[in-house]
This record gives structure tokens, C-alpha cells and sequence, in this order.
């Protein structure tokens, strides 16, 4: 069972008890009786049953009204009340059964058996590493006027955005790697600032900073990259990313923050 579900259902077993608790104290102060209504030739009579031998029960007037809608309020809560726990039993058995998921049966096999089938569904960690391998390239180097800029990981960047970019990502547990290989048809090889991994859908995404957006020849150049990435069916603000720089301006720690809680967590 995937964390994800595993947090909905905690989520919604929550919900359920307060909502049972506000049920319950709802009805301690419930009047007794419970509502019968009756429709003929297009008008509703409501009656009061006292008990449950009770058939026909008492005529309310309807100048009762709020009486009646008490009752209603009252039927109402039991059945929510009753519908609430059922659901709640469900979910307590599907938590329980989280460690027994069908995921689950690879991690349990033997490092042998494990290389000898293909899983319905790798282990995240495993996932991880293979796609982490995957992006393994040459570096792309650096000159000697280019300024040493290291990541809290300890690989280097050219720049202080690509910096923030990949200590962000380091932060908040994602995986990705600095200046990955990709062939854009049109275009040829290209190396991007980064790729990150959306672990939970099993997604990558591309991060293109472009930091001299004041430089009308630089600008010009990779808005024709973005033209290349679109051609390849690459949608910006789905799996491809950008931000911008300027002499003046530069992208802010909040905003990095931001796409990468809502693209990668």
C-alpha cells in the first residue's frame, strides 16, 4: 500500500472520529422520538413515534416546525453515526493490513529471487538508484575564470541560482542530478541545469535557469531552446521547469521553495 493512501485513509479516519464524537454529543441532547412522515395529494403530515411498537405515532401541527426538524436532525445523526463507524472499522482493517500490501511482496524476497523477476512495482529506494544511474554522463567541466560555487552536497555549479536550486532540492529529499543528458530532436544533445524525480508518481522533470535573460543574444537563444523542448512534447510547468535572472533580478528562495513542494512533493 503506497504511503500516499496510507496518509488519505489516516486522513479520513480522523475526519470520521470527530465527526462520530460531534454525533454522539449531538444526540445526548436529541428530544426523544423519531420522525414519520406521511404525503398525500401533494401535502406531507409529520408524526412522532414514541417508541418501537409505535406504528402511526403523534400528529405534529406545523407550527411544530422546529420540533420536527429536530427529529429529522435526529434521524439523520443516527444514521450518519452508524455509517461513520462502519467506515471506520473498514479503514482501522485496511491501515492494519499497510505491511501486507502486494508492493510489498518484492522488498520480502531474497536478493537472488529479487534479480531473477520483474516487480509489479519497484521499492522507491530502488527506483531511486536506477533511475540515478540512468542519468550518469561526463561531466561538462569548467574554465579557469569560472567561479568555484559548491552545493551543501559538495559538487559544483555555475552559478548562485543553481546553487539555491540544488540545496533546495537537497532539503526537501528529492533526487536529482546537475547538468543530465537529453536529446531534443531538432536540436540534438543538451545538457540542462538538472533533472528531479517526482518519486511518488515516478515522474522526471527538467530545471532550466537561465541567468542572462538581459543579454539580448542569450535570450533569444534559449527562447529557441524552449521552442525545441515543446516540439519534443516537454509542457512547461509539468516536466519542464524555468526560472529567470537578470543583472537586476534573480529568482527568490520562496518561489524555488514553491515548485518544488508543488512539482516534486
Amino acid at each position: 500500500m503506497s504511503e500516499q493512501f496510507c496518509n488519505q485513509l489516516k486522513r479520513r479516519k480522523e475526519y470520521l472520529e470527530n465527526l462520530i464524537k460531534a454525533k454522539e454529543k449531538s444526540l445526548e441532547s436529541a428530544p426523544a422520538g423519531r420522525l414519520r412522515t406521511s404525503s398525500a395529494h401533494g401535502s406531507t403530515s409529520f408524526y412522532c413515534l414514541k417508541g418501537p411498537k409505535d406504528t402511526s405515532g403523534k400528529y405534529l401541527p406545523k407550527k411544530d416546525m422546529q420540533f420536527i426538524r429536530a427529529l429529522a436532525q435526529k434521524d439523520y445523526d443516527r444514521k450518519i453515526l452508524k455509517s461513520g463507524k462502519a467506515e471506520l472499522e473498514t479503514i482501522d482493517i485496511l491501515i492494519n493490513l499497510q505491511d501486507k500490501s502486494v508492493e510489498d511482496v518484492y522488498e520480502s524476497l531474497s536478493l537472488t529471487r529479487q534479480t531473477l523477476i520483474n516487480p509489479i512495482k519497484l521499492p522507491d529506494s530502488e527506483y531511486i538508484a536506477r533511475w540515478l544511474e540512468s542519468k550518469k554522463c561526463e561531466p561538462m567541466g569548467f574554465g579557469e575564470a569560472d567561479p568555484v560555487i559548491l552545493t551543501a552536497e559538495g559538487y559544483r555549479v555555475r552559478s548562485k541560482s543553481e546553487q539555491l536550486w540544488a540545496d533546495l532540492m537537497e532539503e526537501a529529499g528529492v533526487p536529482h542530478v546537475f547538468e543530465p543528458q537529453i536529446y531534443l530532436e531538432g536540436h540534438g544533445w543538451i545538457r540542462p541545469d538538472f533533472a528531479g524525480l517526482n518519486v511518488r508518481k515516478r515522474k522526471e522533470i527538467v530545471i532550466e535557469h537561465f541567468g542572462m535573460m538581459d543579454d539580448p543574444a542569450y535570450a533569444e537563444k534559449n527562447v529557441d531552446k524552449l521552442h525545441d523542448y515543446e516540439r519534443n512534447g516537454f509542457v512547461l510547468g509539468d516536466d519542464l521547469l524555468i526560472t529567470m535572472e537578470t543583472k537586476k533580478f534573480v529568482p527568490e528562495r520562496k518561489s524555488i521553495e514553491e515548485l518544488i513542494k508543488r512539482h516534486f512533493l
